[in-house]
């Protein structure tokens, strides 16, 4: 679908600090993806939330959850809401917001994305630290890899920290011939062989998107099932779970259940080789239950969501006010998942009760942003009263406790 990239009048770019660059703002004013009304308005609240913080000194973290809000709308498929959103973020995210929208143009047929990649490049030039200023810059070669543009893409990802480095490789693979394939595997092994975490980590991540470029030639989805799994033997399990759900989510949009319920399998049984701290393991109980109930395993599913809920009221003391509704959005989600609105919807009443509880702003912002963004992501309407309530909260942010 073309569009047309238009200016916004008054909007100018801001760097790091939330000064002004001096050029107009480009656009691109796609359509909204069709969403219930509900959803909508849980995104501007969500991205209204931190407008509470004041820029100084929140502005690190209100312009963090605002590009949260960002990644939200855009898995909703609101490239319009992001629009209007862009202007109000302050620093070098709103740098990233700009990568992350020409990706989005790019992807669903909007060529003209040249002006967003230009801003998202003068912003990240003034970030204050070079790994903000990579991050930007990787997301901007992902767009020109997406394009084709792989000269580009090269240029904009050479010489980035090692916290970005790796991240190009799967965008690449994704839109690579199958011929390249023996080199994207080997250009990853050699970075999986350097052992730095966060390159080995990229790398791994990047394999996934190998995993679904090829899922249809069985030989090298094994061959790739087998070296993410032997690459990440020395990582966290977090990781290595986050890794196998990623896999699973591909056999998935594949349509292949029973492969996906095997990546599933895998990652129970490497959740079960450990004890879990409650606020790490109760939520990555709830991913693995709605991935496995996707995969049609829905008894166990169901067992294992109920269980993990259990373990959250048996263990809800233990765990800090504000880990609390970061440990039952999962879980909300899961049972939503699951078909079950209504136990949904009485959990994440109790993530946002949860979250008010904190007397400082930055946790109590956080909490209702998120819990806002998870509704929304996943179809929950919330009633009269949690409306009230979270336009309750949502006015009490930034007054004294």
């Amino acid at each position: 679908m073309a569009i047309l990239l238009v200016v916004l009048a008054g909007c100018t770019p801001q760097g790091e600090g939330g000064g002004k660059t001096g050029r107009a703002e480009p656009m691109c004013p796609l359509k909204n993806q069709p969403v219930a009304a509900f959803q909508t308005a849980l995104l501007e609240l969500a991205f209204d939330a931190p407008a509470s913080m004041p820029v100084v000194p929140h502005l690190k973290n209100r312009s963090r959850i605002q590009g949260t809000v960002v990644t939200a709308c855009l898995k909703l498929g609101q490239p319009e809401l992001v629009s209007r959103f862009i202007p109000d973020i302050g620093n070098w995210r709103r740098g990233m917001a700009y990568a992350d929208m020409a990706v989005y143009c790019v992807e669903h047929d909007c060529h003209d994305v040249q002006p967003l990649l230009d801003l998202a490049a003068e912003i990240a030039d003034t970030a204050t630290q070079d790994w903000r200023r990579d991050r930007v810059r990787v997301r901007i070669a992902q767009a020109h890899a997406l394009l084709g543009q792989s000269e580009l893409a090269a240029r904009f990802a050479a010489d980035v920290e090692p916290s970005e480095s790796g991240k190009l490789a799967g965008t690449a693979a994704a839109v690579g011939d199958d011929e390249a394939f023996d080199a994207q595997v080997a250009a990853l092994d050699s970075l999986i062989a350097g052992g730095q975490f966060d390159v080995m980590k990229n790398a791994l991540l990047s394999y996934t998107q190998v995993f679904d470029r090829h899922y249809d030639n069985t030989d090298r989805r094994k061959l790739i099932e087998k070296k993410i799994e032997s690459g990440s033997a020395t990582l966290p399990l977090v990781v290595r779970i986050d890794l196998m759900l990623k896999m699973a989510g591909f056999a998935l949009e594949h349509r292949d259940p029973a492969g996906s319920l095997a990546l599933v399998n895998t990652s129970q049984s490497l959740m079960d080789s450990a004890q879990w701290p409650a606020r790490f393991g109760i939520p990555l109980r709830g991913r693995l239950a709605a991935m496995r109930f996707l995969a049609g395993d829905t008894a166990k599913a169901r067992g294992d969501v109920d269980a993990a809920l259990a373990e959250f009221d048996s263990q809800r003391d233990a765990i800090q006010s504000f880990d609390r509704g970061g440990v039952l959005r999962p879980l909300a989600e899961a049972y939503q998942q699951m078909g079950d609105a209504a136990t949904a919807l009485s959990i994440y009443r109790r993530a946002v009760e949860a979250g008010a509880v904190n007397p400082n702003l930055r946790p109590r912002t956080e909490d209702l942003s998120a819990t806002c963004c998870s509704m929304a992501v996943h179809g929950v309407e919330p009633d009269e009263a949690l409306w009230k309530r979270m336009h309750d909260i949502r006015r009490s942010l930034g007054q004294p406790q």
